[in-house]
């Protein structure tokens, strides 16, 4: 099988930033070829899958999901020749719309969730409810999927080989399919590292009150099942505000990058662990935050504090 742009995937660069008194290696993510860190898992479990006989060129592949891993799962299954159907909802920014499209992905949109239901939730409800209209469709459930973990050992493998000296590794979660596979690769390897979950506030991963996240690729509305393999020494939470202001202080040094990697710039901060080796996980890139991180009037409307002439003087946004 010719892989073609597949090929691209993974060994992506680690580079150093400096941002006041953070010192840190930023492993690049965003530089997949379709844009973030679920390229992996895109990849790696579709190929296992063929593999297997698991699923077949005529195998329509869904999943629940607005975000990276419906772009990633629409790119590697446009480059494989397979059907892709992505269950989104009505929080997806045109970007992340116009892109699945592009690569000729099925959109099915949901209906408004009932009463004390997520978005999130009433996706995977409606992904269970399609799987039974079609025998020869295949949910990868990027919840809940072994496979998905298990394409993080490669981002585990490179770190280690890239910067041999780390000491802690910083990694947003959402999925948590990235944090498992990292974090079981990682302490096999060397039990002394540490690793820092980075979630949002109002996120229900690690059992918070739920509130409001604005951005895709950032806590989630249920726990996962992946998290249940996951290794964890250290959750920090962040806030919307915190990932903006973040993510311009990045822009500032040239990574023009997603939410989740602001937030976890603003982690590194909070923990203060400045003499130790860190690294960060750069999940995803700020093209497809064009519709809110990176617009002003966006930014005007949901977080007004950002946009006074007292900030400003004071900050680049």
């Amino acid at each position: 099988m010719d892989l073609g742009i597949l090929k691209a995937i993974g060994n992506t660069p680690m580079v150093e930033v400096s941002v006041g008194d953070t010192h840190l290696m930023a492993k690049l993510e965003c530089m997949n070829p379709f844009g973030s860190m679920k390229d992996r898992a895109a990849k790696s479990t579709l190929l296992s899958l063929l593999c297997t006989n698991t699923i077949n060129k005529d195998t329509t592949i869904v999943e629940s999901s607005s975000g990276n891993f419906a772009i990633a799962l629409s790119g590697v299954c446009s480059a494989l020749g397979l059907k892709c159907l992505c269950v989104v909802d009505s929080n997806i920014t045109n970007a992340n719309l116009q892109i699945i499209k592009q690569f000729g992905s099925t959109i099915h949109q949901i209906d408004i969730p009932e009463k004390n239901q997520s978005n999130q939730e009433k996706r995977i409800e409606t992904v269970k409810k399609l799987l039974q209209t079609n025998n020869n469709m295949y949910w990868t459930n990027q919840y809940n999927n072994r496979l998905i973990q298990e394409s993080y050992f490669s981002l585990a493998e490179e770190i280690l080989s890239q910067y041999p000296q780390t000491e802690t590794i910083y990694i947003p979660v959402s999925t948590c399919g990235t944090i498992s596979g990292v974090s079981t690769w990682i302490k096999k390897q060397n039990p002394q590292i540490e690793i820092i979950a980075v979630d949002s506030y109002g996120s229900q991963i690690f059992g918070e009150r739920i509130a409001r996240n604005r951005f895709t690729g950032m806590g989630s509305r249920i726990k996962p099942g992946n998290l249940g393999n996951a290794i964890i020494d250290k959750v920090v939470r962040v806030s919307d505000l915190e990932c903006i202001i973040n993510c311009h202080k990045l822009l500032e040094q040239g990574l023009f990058i997603g939410a989740s990697s602001g937030a976890v710039l603003a982690a590194i901060n909070k923990t203060k662990e400045f003499n130790r080796n860190i690294v960060a996980i750069f999940p995803d890139r700020g093209d497809r935050y064009l519709d809110n991180l990176y617009n002003n009037e966006w930014l005007k409307e949901n977080m007004p504090q950002l946009m006074s002439e007292d900030y400003n003087s004071n900050h680049r946004v």
